[in-house]
Order: structure tokens, then sequence, then C-alpha cells
């Protein structure tokens, strides 16, 4: 399971706490892969597709 899946979202959740528990989880563990592939996604959002 990649950190995306762990996302609200992605679960099909409303409600923040998966993603506040992830945050807790990523810190403690002081995965930066982990924000890494975040920062990936979230910079896939932003691309403009091609036309």
């Amino acid at each position: 399971m990649t950190i995306i899946d762990k996302l609200a979202t992605s679960l099909g959740r409303k409600d923040e706490g998966p993603n506040q528990e992830l945050a807790k989880d990523i810190a403690n563990r002081d995965d930066r892969g982990a924000v890494q592939e975040l920062v990936d996604n979230l910079y896939q959002l932003r691309m403009p597709y091609p036309s």
C-alpha cells in the first residue's frame, strides 16, 4: 500500500482522521520517502495535461 492509498480520499473517507494519523506516523518515522511521494503526487496534480 502506498502513502497515497492511505489518504482519507483514497479510503473513501470525508474526515481528516486518516490523514492526521498518517502524518503522525510519517513524522514519528522521519519517513522522507513518504514525504517525497506526497510532494510528487501534488506536483503531478498541478502539471497541465498535454494537449
